[in-house]
């Protein structure tokens, strides 16, 4: 004779979630960590990047942003990210014309 098995319990559902900060320390290129609001963690992975370590060694959030970059010869930049795009004024004619974007700066 088998033994008997046990009726599953029902799930109970969990109470919601309430980020109460970013555990920075935490970080790496691909996760992020939150404190919950009742001492539990949480993480927030991703399959690219999102990361990239300053000149300090410090994970800082990719921004892809272009400004303008007072560079010679480059006056827009993207320079929050793992490398830095450098970009002159002919390129952003052609971007502007292309997509009809405006770029801050």
């Amino acid at each position: 004779m088998l033994p008997s098995v046990a009726q599953p319990t029902a799930a109970v559902p969990m109470p919601p979630v309430r980020r109460v900060r970013e555990l920075t320390d935490r970080r790496t290129a691909s996760t992020k960590v939150f404190l919950l609001a009742d001492g539990r963690m949480q993480a927030e992975a991703s399959r690219e990047p999102v990361h990239y370590r300053d000149s300090k060694g410090r994970w800082q959030d990719i921004k892809p942003t272009v400004a303008a970059s007072g560079a010679s010869g480059y006056p827009y930049a993207a320079t929050q990210n793992a490398f830095v795009s450098k970009f002159g004024g002919p390129i952003m004619d052609a971007i502007r014309q292309a997509t009809g974007l405006e770029v801050n700066g």
